[in-house]
């Protein structure tokens, strides 16, 4: 499959799921390599992957869920490695998956944290720390989705 076919199929599976969190009016952000390549990174296309702010008992993600029903192919379950402590389900759209977590419930291994922390240079954190000081402030004010430390 070429670029540009995976291009279609993600513009196709976007276009069946952001009018879903729209309705909902959800917080949520795309992240890992689709985000990457849509910000000019050049890599392949595997999947979507979906942060939404919300807990997996909340309603309007249950619903969420149900509207997805006929497209889900791994239901929400609990994940568990070294690294990572997460709620997620995945949606199939023509072959491409689409991977969501709600967020309230996610965690980092201490040890993940560190090593995030350690691969990052001292000028990149503050960097970071200073965007996501103005996005918490002037684009988001209300909502806690980047609480925490680098």
């Amino acid at each position: 499959m070429t670029k540009e076919e995976k291009k279609l199929k993600a513009v196709n599976a976007l276009n069946q799921v952001i009018p879903l969190l729209k309705a909902r009016n959800f917080n949520w952000v795309i992240t890992g390599g689709f985000a990457c390549y849509v910000y000019g990174v050049d890599r392949d296309i595997t999947d979507i992957d979906l942060d939404i702010d919300t807990s997996k008992d909340d309603p309007l993600f249950q619903s969420f869920i149900k509207a997805l029903e006929p497209y889900i192919t791994q239901p929400l379950e609990n994940y568990v490695d070294q690294n990572y402590n997460n709620y997620n389900f995945e949606a199939t759209f023509d072959d491409l998956v689409v991977d969501v977590c709600p967020t309230h419930l996610l965690k980092f291994s201490p040890d993940k944290l560190k090593s995030l922390r350690n691969s990052l240079s001292p000028l990149l954190v503050l960097l970071l720390k200073i965007i996501r000081f103005i996005f918490r402030r002037l684009v988001c004010p209300s909502t806690k989705w980047y609480s925490g430390s680098l």
